[in-house]
Order: C-alpha cells, then structure tokens, then sequence
C-alpha cells in the first residue's frame, strides 16, 4: 500500500498500473467470487476485503474515474515524499567537506581492507554458529530437518497480491467455483503449494506428531526457546487435535506467503478455542539441500474464542 491515505486499487485487485480492462475484470471477477461474504459465512474479515474489491474496481472500469484516481495517487505519493535539503551556501563548510571526502578517498583502501577482514570475521563466526546449531539430520528414521539459524534473515522480497500468471497451473486445475484459475500454485521442491504446507503443520498435531510441526517452522522466538518448549504446554505442546474450516491464501509470490486459516484446535492445557489467523510462511532450505514451505509467523486477526467443534 502507499505512504498516502489513498488506497491502491491497483494492489488491492492485483494487477500492473497498465492494465487493460479485460485485465480489471478478470482480477475482479476471481477475488469478488473468492472473498465474498456469503461463500465464507459472512466473515468479517471477508467482508472487508470484498468492500475493498468492489470499491477498486468501480473506480477502475470508469476511465474517467480511473484518470481522476491515478492523478490524485501520484500528487498524494509526490507529497508525501521528503523534500531534499537545499545546498549550503557557506563556502567555509564546503570547502570542509570537500577536504574530508579528499582524505575519504585516500584512505579508501585501508577502510575497504579493514571492513572485509571485519565481514571475514563476522562471516566466519555466523557458519560456526550455524554448524554449531543447526539441527543434524536424524538418522534413526531418515527425516529431513530445517536449517536453523540464530539471527535475522534478510528483509522478506516485497510480496504480491496475485502471482503473475505467465507461470500457470497445470491445465485443467479448477478455483472453488469451478472456473480454470490460471495462476500458478507456487510449489516447493516437493510439490507442496503454502496451503498445503499451512495443512500439514495442523494434521501433525492430530498426529500427535509436535516434532514434525517443529520442523516446519522458522520463527525467531520460537527457535531461541528451543523444541522442549515449543511442544510444552505454553506453546504447542497441549493441542491434541485440529479441524481445519478454511484455509486460503492471501498474498503469495515464489518464495512468499501469507494465508488465512480459521480453524478449531483442542488443547488439553488451554482449553478448546476457534481461530482466525494469517500465517506467514517463506521458502527455506533443509538439510536435503531442497527448498520447502516454512511457518514464519502465525497471527490472530480477531481473538480466539472457545467454542466446539461445530461452531
């Protein structure tokens, strides 16, 4: 979304600042179907996203509106941005500065010499860290682990509202509403779309399987908390069963996720509670050398609430 108030149509409906009105109206057709509040038991999250698609594409399909729109986007984005300070007029501290980038540019060399040794040794004690706590490969039963690493990734790419479809889905495959839905479903080295990935994760706890979950989850917290705890009854350790209602994705790019999932969970220390959440996942590698969906971040649209199974 933009800096401004204004809200990005374009973003909302997925589509390129270009695009033809064929393209509006595909994009709408597909999200006003998948997000409309009567398939999804009039959930309020739905019906927010829907009012957002009906309100874009309203204001996109007019070519008036949309020209109106597109000016007041770019003017509210120009000021938004932070004017540059002007010049200074002091000749005195020009002249400084012009000394000091002088000796910057002689001693160049030594400050290049010194950072690489420095990111030499950074570099050197982050891999011995890593191979120090990484989580070996369990022989016993030939599974497969995460590479776990303690300290931060790197910034997650800029996430896409729907994936470009010059990749799409195998023919044939079908969206809820029986239409050919022509993007691509945006695999793993074994075949695993996010959706699935979001699946596996709940059927592991029906399962009784708290070491599988584990290991398909790459969250700062939980990995310096560690596994005992994780599978102790002040995370995970007390859910017993899952039933999955809904589980649909959101934002999703090749190596990006974010998916709603509302379901109901059996915890025997916490009670029995419905959630609502967006869980983020993002492709990481394993000991395998494969790349496979991981559970980053699991976050509650609406607080949970016990209930039944049924509810």
């Amino acid at each position: 979304m933009s800096a401004s108030n204004i809200k990005d149509y374009y973003y909302i409906l997925g589509i390129a600042r270009n695009a033809s009105q064929d393209e509006i109206k595909k994009a709408y057709r597909k999200l006003s179907t998948k997000f409309h509040p009567d398939k999804n038991d009039g959930d309020k999250f739905f019906e927010e996203r829907f009012k957002d698609i009906n309100e874009a594409y309203e204001t996109l399909v007019d070519e008036e509106k949309r020209k109106i729109y597109d000016d007041r986007f770019r003017e509210s984005n120009a000021t938004t941005e932070t004017p540059s300070a002007p010049p200074s007029k002091k000749k005195p501290a020009r002249q400084k500065l012009y000394a000091i980038l002088g000796t910057l540019i002689l001693l160049s060399p030594l400050i290049r010499f010194a950072v690489n040794k420095i990111n030499e040794s950074e570099k050197e004690k982050k891999i011995n860290s890593l191979l120090s706590k990484t989580t070996s490969i369990d022989k016993s039963d030939d599974s497969v682990k995460l590479i776990r690493m303690y300290y931060d990734t790197a910034p997650l790419p800029p996430a896409m509202t729907m994936p470009d479809t010059t990749n799409p889905a195998p023919p044939g495959y079908k969206d809820d509403d029986g239409s050919v839905d022509d993007r691509p479903t945006f695999k793993d080295d074994d075949g695993v779309t996010a959706e699935n990935a979001v699946s596996n994760f709940f059927s592991a706890f029906n399962n009784n399987d708290c070491h599988k979950a584990w290991n398909m989850t790459y969250n700062s917290y939980w990995i310096t908390q560690g596994e005992d705890w994780f599978c102790s009854y002040k995370a995970f350790g007390g859910v017993n069963k899952v039933v999955i209602k809904n589980v649909s994705s959101l934002i999703q790019n090749e190596n990006y996720a974010e998916i709603y999932a509302d379901y109901y969970a059996e915890d025997i220390y916490n009670g029995n509670k419905c959630f609502k959440q967006t869980i983020t996942l993002e492709k990481m590698t394993y000991t395998d050398n494969k790349w496979r969906w991981a559970i980053r971040k699991m976050k509650n649209i609406e607080e949970p609430a016990t209930c039944s199974e049924n509810q």
